[in-house]
């Protein structure tokens, strides 16, 4: 298993140092692919309808797109491109033949291995069908995508992500369940085939590991809140878009697609979990310390899912540890959410905040402020940390460092529906005057 380093560190250093040489990243299988269109067109090679309807459309407004679900209908992505167009006939032509039942109970962990497994198939269909009217979507520290709120918006999002990247598949590795919340731990992965946030199409093939979280509706099973975090950095950089000082280093490798079924877990809260959560990620400038003396196993490993690497040794994590807080020595971590799924997993999310006042690979003291999300996950033996896999957005990093600035893109808002037209006006028949008597 394959993800981000532990203190932040590891994700800024291999983000600006040279990465271990895996070799270039083969290319990705894309047998079939996704796309937000809620029934494909008769012919393969068709395009899509050249006057969409408007209640039908994703960017259709939040009234349209309740009047399309009430109807049975998902709405429909809109080509506004000849790339997007091509893409979206490509996602066409990939439909499998035979769609994938999802029958299992909405929300349940059940119910998401089945979504993944048509959404590979090309069908997104279940997925949007199950999010709720105001469902908020938030791509962690993005300076791309700002978060999403109501249905119509989010599927706007989902449009120019699956026209930029129409056979994206996702591969997931494991699904935690604990109440109302879903963690799913996945693979992404496809090839840049149109339009990406005003980047036009380099074929090039992306990959990155996200870690989801999905709190649903207990009674309905809809989606009400998701959150994501991954690297956008390295979806750039796979692009080859990674401009500056950044141009010409190391490509991110695309990881591992997991094999069979994802491991499902669950389990009640355990508080004990939670606090050992909560105190590392607290620790600051003393995390290594704790880690090392109290809260992590002698073999405790962090994974990084950059550069393929580990960091399994003391020296190896003790130097992680210096190099980050050489560059920022005032970080902080502030825990937002802790959730255990039992004694044995448990997942947390932080705000760390601090200044770089110190060397970062190639750039020099910034002086700027960062706030940046940050998601872990972790594997707890005998009430210690063992195993964690670290998850935030280079690009927020390199964002708030002015290293990078998010190209001028038009925000994918729903469109207004075009409204009614007025009907004419019928002149009223002339009433006839009473006769005048003679």
């Amino acid at each position: 298993m394959r993800t981000t380093s532990p203190l932040l560190a590891t994700l800024a250093l291999s983000l600006l140092l040279p990465a271990c040489d895996r070799g270039e990243p083969g290319p990705v299988p894309g047998p079939k692919s996704a796309k937000a269109d809620a029934k494909p067109p008769a012919k393969s090679d068709a395009k899509p309808d050249a006057k969409p309807d408007a209640k039908a459309s994703a960017k259709a407004d939040a009234k349209a797109d309740a009047k399309a679900e009430a109807d049975g209908r998902e709405p429909r992505g809109k080509a506004d491109d000849p790339a997007a167009e091509k893409a979206i006939a490509a996602f066409a032509a990939s439909r499998d033949a035979t769609p994938v039942v999802v029958d299992a109970k909405p929300g349940t962990p059940e119910w998401f291995v089945q979504g993944l497994e048509a959404f590979r198939a090309g069908n997104i269909d279940p997925i949007v069908a199950n999010f709720a009217p105001d469902i908020t979507w938030d791509a962690v520290g993005s300076p791309l995508e700002k978060p999403s709120v109501g249905k119509a918006a989010v599927m706007a999002r989902w449009e120019d992500l699956l026209i930029a990247i129409p056979d994206m598949k996702l591969h997931a590795r494991r699904i935690f369940h604990h109440g109302d919340l879903v963690v799913m731990q996945v693979v992404l992965t496809g090839t840049h085939l149109g339009n990406f946030r005003g980047i036009a199409a380099t074929e090039k093939p992306v990959g990155t590991e996200v870690l989801a979280f999905i709190w649903h509706d207990a009674a309905t099973g809809k989606a009400q809140r998701v959150r994501v975090v991954y690297d956008e950095a390295t979806i750039l950089a796979q692009m080859g878009k990674m401009a500056g000082k950044l141009e010409g280093m190391p490509t991110p490798p695309i990881p591992d697609v997991p094999t069979g079924a994802p491991e499902l877990i669950g389990g009640d809260e355990d508080a004990a979990a939670v606090k050992l959560l909560t105190a590392l990620n607290g620790a600051g400038k003393k995390r290594w310390k704790q880690c090392s003396t109290k809260l992590c196993t002698a073999g405790f490993v962090q994974h990084d899912a950059r550069t393929a690497t580990d960091l399994g040794t003391p020296e190896a994590h003790a130097a992680s540890h210096d190099a980050f807080f050489t560059a920022f020595p005032n970080m902080s971590h502030t825990v937002e959410d802790v959730t255990s799924f039992g004694p044995g997993w448990a997942v947390v999310f932080s705000r760390a905040k601090g200044t770089q006042k110190g060397p970062l690979g190639p750039l020099v003291a910034t002086k700027k402020a960062v706030d940046l999300g940050v998601a872990e996950l972790v594997r707890i033996e005998d009430g210690k940390v063992a195993e964690s896999w670290r998850y935030d957005n280079g690009l927020e990093l390199l964002a708030a460092l002015g290293v990078f600035t998010a190209p001028t893109v038009p925000a994918a808002e729903p469109a207004e529906a075009e409204p009614a037209k007025a009907e004419p006006a019928k002149a009223e028949p002339a009433k006839a005057e009473p006769a005048k008597p003679e």
